[in-house]
């Protein structure tokens, strides 16, 4: 969700039950403003919210143009005001979100359930290994795991399963690189009922999307990107469209606390993540 549309935003996805209250949008303005001048992004936008015990995590980002197709996103987060009756300082100060190494990845399973405590310097609790060191070597330190390693996991995830565009509103330009589509009008109200016209943020993964961005004409072709209707387990995606039929909301049943939003026949469209990290892995079983 652009800083620019940051209110405009939430009065439409704030249906699925979760927003910001006054003093959080204002906070947020400042603070994203401030990162939008220091880092020389010619767009910050608003990624989420992931609560806390303590303080909740705001998370934003800005693209940087890359030498493949699809721009570089650079995360940063800022923890909000404490959850404390006791403390009135609000830090809206964003700083970069440092990417989690692979191998680091693979010890922050999904076996840890427990809430966000708010701290991004807490120490996690060491991950169990039946590894042992043979006999005359010393045991082998385990490396130190920080709330922030799991915080950084946590929103490449959500945001890989996300990250909601409506087709056609970006595009492969001369220089094969993904980037607004200056011609994009909107969809229409018959085109929006559908999964297919609306596509992942990222870059692309499957094999029909490589091949159509490697043809010499892809820059004719709208489908540079994954579309949502291969996501899996089917019917992770619930489409609403508001009582004017003007408004199109997708809300992730994986990730409860997505919403993205498209206001039809136009280009204001946009989401965001409120919730507390943790991925509905029930899902599978639930849906018939």
């Amino acid at each position: 969700m652009e800083l620019a549309e940051l209110e405009f935003g939430f009065k439409h996805v704030s249906s699925s039950g979760h927003t910001l209250n006054v003093q959080e949008i204002a906070g947020l303005t400042v603070g994203l403003s401030k990162l939008k001048h220091n880092e020389k992004f010619r767009k910050i936008f608003f990624w989420g919210k992931i609560f806390g015990t303590i303080k909740d995590y705001y998370v934003a980002y800005g693209l940087r143009e890359s030498e493949f197709e699809f721009p570089v996103k650079k995360f940063f987060i800022a923890t909000g005001p404490q959850l404390d009756l006791k403390a009135i300082g609000e830090t809206f100060e964003f700083t970069e979100m440092m990417e989690i190494p692979a191998e680091d990845a693979e010890k922050l399973t999904n076996e840890i359930t427990t809430p966000f405590l708010g701290n991004p310097q807490q120490q996690l609790l060491p991950v169990p290994t039946d590894a042992e060191a043979e006999e005359g070597e010393p045991v082998k330190e385990e490396k130190k795991l920080f709330e922030s390693d799991r915080l950084s996991m946590t929103v490449m995830k959500i945001d890989r399963d996300t990250a909601v565009v409506p087709r056609g509103s970006q595009m492969l330009d001369e220089r094969h690189l993904i980037v607004p589509n200056k011609s994009f009008r909107g969809l229409t109200y018959d085109e929006a009922k559908s999964l297919e016209a609306f596509q992942h943020f990222r870059a692309p993964s499957d094999l029909p999307r490589l091949r159509a961005i490697a043809r010499d004409d892809a820059q004719f072709n709208p489908d540079c990107l994954d579309s949502i209707h291969r996501d899996a387990p089917k019917g992770c995606w619930a489409v609403r469209m508001d009582a004017s039929a003007s408004v199109v909301t997708m809300r992730s049943l994986l990730w409860m606390g997505y919403t993205s939003y498209h206001v039809l026949n136009t280009t204001f469209f946009g989401g965001v993540y409120i919730g507390d990290g943790q991925k509905n892995g029930e899902l599978p079983f639930i849906l018939p």
